[in-house]
């Protein structure tokens, strides 16, 4: 194998391996308003019975974009039949101004007392006042799904409301907050990777220069 050919091997193998290196992504995530207290008293209401159906919140944070309930099949004889749910944000009451409706999140039952954290996200985070009251509505797009509660008044920022109703001894089950894409680790290693690029290139030219050399001097033939 010439010289030439095996510095154009090793380039294209070290391009390979950087490129198949992806700048990974890490998520940061942020927690403000939770309620994951689970008594024995948890309760579970059929999103589509109990309408309009959600939990009120007092954010400390500027923004929000991903929220985290728990859901469940509403239908026990049909619960392996997947359901579909949006997440509405309001602002002050269940029918004030939507501020953002999340991506739609599809969930197929594995139980049917399944008990699913079920992520909602929003393609930009939306804009929050500090103090201000906010009210997530979980919204049914398709199939029969309920929604996890306790029986005992856990969260102090704000309530459970049920048919539009405010419940003062309720809450929802329920996490909220920002959640931050950063570089992973690989995302460095391929950094680092390109920087030695120029080293072995630098390598190579020199063997190729030894090589070269050794090739003009003439052998000595046999006797």
């Amino acid at each position: 194998m010439n010289s030439r050919l095996t510095q154009r091997l090793g380039l294209l193998a070290l391009i390979i391996l950087v490129v198949m290196i992806s700048p990974a992504k890490a998520d940061s995530i942020m927690f403000d308003q939770t309620n994951t207290t689970l008594p024995v008293g948890t309760l579970f209401q059929n999103i589509l019975v109990f309408s309009p159906i959600g939990q009120s919140f007092t954010p400390t944070l500027t923004s929000v974009n991903f929220v985290n309930l728990l859901t469940g099949p509403a239908d026990l004889t049909t619960f392996t039949t997947p359901f579909t749910l949006e997440l509405n944000i309001r602002t002050g009451s269940i029918s004030g101004t939507i501020l953002g409706i999340s991506q739609p999140t599809t969930i197929t039952p594995p139980s049917p007392f399944a008990s699913i954290v079920t992520p909602f996200t929003f393609a930009t985070p939306l804009t929050l006042v500090p103090g201000d009251l906010y009210v997530m509505q979980v919204v049914a797009v398709s199939g029969n799904a309920s929604v996890g509660s306790t029986n005992s008044d856990n969260y102090s920022g704000g309530t459970q409301i049920l048919g539009g109703v405010a419940q003062p001894n309720n809450d929802l089950w329920f996490q909220e907050g920002i959640s931050v894409a950063e570089p992973g680790t690989l995302l460095l290693l391929g950094t680092g990777l390109l920087g030695l690029a120029p080293m072995v290139r630098r390598r190579i030219n020199l063997k190729n220069k030894i090589s070269d050399r050794t090739e003009e001097i003439p052998t000595l033939c046999e006797r």
